[in-house]
């Protein structure tokens, strides 16, 4: 009878292990839309270390609702990241994390801003009339529209 008793929670072990499994299947199915899609530029090991830095800062920050583009590529041939055609970032930051999640999101709001472009360009004139010169050509606008956009980002 003991015996029977040890086999009997055994099973119930097993059974809540088996639902366990199931209900994490399911909400991974449920999230992998979510999931990131990175490629490597070289397959470097520092694009490998970045790669893992940003799964671990996705992972750890609730930026989910910030991602409006899930396909990456880490290029340490491209010392500027980039938005468009595909995000790319690299491993200039791989000792500081929040720099590199800081990066990937402004990357992130290019993507949000050419899907948005009527909420942007509202935005941006609304920027011009608090601000009617602002410095262009620097820090990554390539002029003053491009520059009142990198404004709204900071704002």
């Amino acid at each position: 009878m003991h015996f029977t008793h040890k086999m009997g929670a055994w099973r119930e072990t097993l059974r809540n292990i088996e639902l366990s499994l199931t209900a994490i299947g399911f909400l991974a199915a449920a999230n992998a839309d979510t999931a990131l899609t990175v490629e490597l530029g070289s397959g470097s090991d520092s694009e490998e270390a970045a790669c893992v830095q940003l799964d671990q800062l996705v992972d750890r920050f609730n930026i989910d609702r910030w991602l409006f583009t899930k396909q990456v590529l880490i290029d340490d041939s491209q010392w500027i990241p980039h938005s468009h055609p595909v995000l790319i970032l690299n491993s200039r930051y791989l000792d500081e994390d929040l720099s590199q999640l800081a990066t990937f999101l402004h990357e992130q709001f290019h993507w949000y801003a050419v899907a948005n472009q009527d909420r942007i360009g509202a935005a941006t004139r609304e920027f011009k009339k608090m601000f009617p010169v602002v410095p262009s050509g620097q820090a990554g606008a390539r002029g003053c529209t491009s520059s009142k956009v990198f404004g709204l980002q900071a704002a």
